[in-house]
């Protein structure tokens, strides 16, 4: 019979294991650490940064590597070393000016190496530094563009955000992407990058094969990863598209959706 320690576990962050204004549930980092405590393998697959991470990272047992920027890198949280990293081309930073010209409510965080650059803030992006704990440095210009920069986040209001992701996704740049990552935000990234690309690499640095792997999402910049698992699963309160993916559902993000799949798993799986 499969055991735990055959499973790896993977949850997406925002709306799947937590909200950044309410946290971690209790019963969710209680489940997590009964689940490793008995073997299970548990990582983290997110949109953000390490730093911004780390701050809820810290509220859990101790984790290896996951998957952070979307899968633009796989960073080992017990050893603080970064692999599989992809960076977004130097000819991004006109297209980033673009849209900074032609939307100038909006807010932007560009994310190089370990750091946060911030060339414009508004209400979106302060709130979501302030809320994150995250210190910037602010930028007085976007290029010339660094080798090293990982993704840029623009954030808006919710009635600005539809107007900026249709102008976004008619630019056609050549070696990005862009995805919109909740409600306020879109992230352009480096193509062929998402956190899908960056599952095997995960499964085989914990020598779990992909039909052993559960992962657990709610947004569309989880399709890729839940399409390419052996069992992929979601909160109750995922977007529609989501849940047509996913082979189960489980109770809503901040009802404790992840301490439910550990529930299931333990009754499923030996210890």
């Amino acid at each position: 019979m499969t055991k735990l320690s055959d499973i790896l576990l993977v949850t997406d962050m925002d709306g799947t294991l937590m909200t950044a204004k309410a946290g971690i549930p209790k019963q969710n980092i209680e489940a997590i650490e009964r689940f490793t405590h008995k073997g299970g393998n548990f990582a983290i697959a997110t949109g953000r940064a390490i730093v911004s991470a780390q701050y809820y990272v810290d509220q859990l047992p101790p984790i290896g590597s996951s998957i952070v920027f979307n899968g633009g890198g796989i960073y080992d949280y017990k050893t603080g070393s970064i692999s599989e990293t992809s960076f977004l081309p130097i000819h991004a930073a006109q297209y980033i000016q673009e849209l900074y010209d032609l939307f100038p409510n909006t807010g932007i965080e560009i994310y190089i190496d370990r750091d946060i650059y911030v060339p414009r803030l508004n209400s979106v992006t302060k709130q979501h530094l302030s809320n994150e704990f995250l210190t910037y440095h602010p930028l007085e210009s976007i290029s010339p563009m660094s080798p090293h920069t990982f993704k840029v986040m623009f954030g808006s209001e919710g009635e600005v955000m539809p107007k900026i992701m249709e102008h976004a996704f008619h630019m056609q740049v050549e070696g990005v992407y862009f995805v919109q990552t909740g409600p306020f935000y879109m992230e352009m990234l480096p193509s062929g990058v998402t956190k899908g690309t960056a599952m095997p690499k995960l499964a085989d640095l914990y020598g779990i094969p992909m039909e052993n792997v559960y992962a657990i999402g709610d947004y569309d910049n989880d399709v890729e990863m839940l399409q390419c698992v052996g069992h992929p699963v979601c909160p109750a309160d995922s977007k529609p598209q989501i849940k047509e993916i996913c082979e189960m559902q489980f109770c809503n993000c901040l009802d404790g959706a992840v301490a439910e799949l550990i529930s299931y798993l333990e009754d499923h799986y030996e210890a």
